[in-house]
């Protein structure tokens, strides 16, 4: 049975280049993992990803899309990465265009 999308919520917390502080005002990234792409990652990376779920797999997928967002759009370092699988689509994201893609998956700037 092929993997269902997911929506993970990407929340990046910025560091100061200067001092190595986390800023303030962290950066909400949302990122639509497609099925396919959850499925092909399980499938490559078998041992590895053995008892990972569809969810975690997700999220792994979901950092790298965020931050490459983030990198276009000129953000300093990061300092730090929280992810969640939401279980749902966020009704806000079907009301507007994906501000990137990156490897087949969408990504909105929150």
């Amino acid at each position: 049975m092929p993997a269902p999308d997911i929506f993970v919520q990407v929340t990046a917390t910025l560091m100061d280049s200067n001092s190595g502080q986390l800023m303030a005002n962290p950066k909400t990234v949302m990122v639509e993992v497609p099925g396919p792409g959850i499925d092909m990652r399980q499938e490559r990376h078998r041992e590895q990803a053995a008892d990972a779920s569809g969810g975690q797999l997700a999220e792994y997928l979901a950092t790298d899309a965020a931050l490459q967002l983030l990198a276009k759009l000129g953000y300093p370092g990061i300092g730090r990465i929280d992810t969640i699988a939401l279980p749902q689509r966020p009704a806000w994201t079907a009301a507007r265009s994906p501000d990137f893609t990156y490897g087949g998956m969408n990504v909105w700037l929150a």
